[in-house]
């Protein structure tokens, strides 16, 4: 008798097996054990705005990296050099020596190009 004046005071009625209905209105929908709530994570994006280079830092890097680029027959040159060494023609430790010994022969030939006056 106890627990049938218990479960007319409290929102939630007990059943036969021990579970609760979530409430008085709705007796048709049983809870069995315990509730745990369980964290969950919501995936946000978030935006930046990063600010487009304007055209004359375009132009000012464009002209810095021309002095670092090889000429026509040079890039030319190190191409057939790549191609020769992908396709096996010769290794590529021989081809990466040529490459880097062209490179230093033509550095240094420039620089003594620049130190004669003309």
């Amino acid at each position: 008798m106890a627990t049938s004046t218990s479960a007319r005071q409290h929102p939630a009625q007990r059943t036969r097996h021990g579970g609760r209905t979530t409430s008085a209105a709705n007796p048709k929908r049983v809870q069995h054990g315990a509730s745990i709530p369980v964290p969950y994570l919501t995936p946000q994006l978030h935006t930046y705005q990063i600010p487009l280079p304007r055209g004359e830092d375009v132009t000012h890097a464009t002209q810095a990296m021309r002095g670092w680029m090889p000429s026509g027959g040079q890039a030319l040159f190190y191409g057939g050099l790549a191609a020769a060494a992908v396709f096996s023609v010769i290794e590529w430790p021989v081809a990466l020596a040529i490459g880097v010994g062209n490179a230093l022969v033509q550095r240094s030939a420039r620089r003594q190009g620049s130190a004669k006056p003309s």
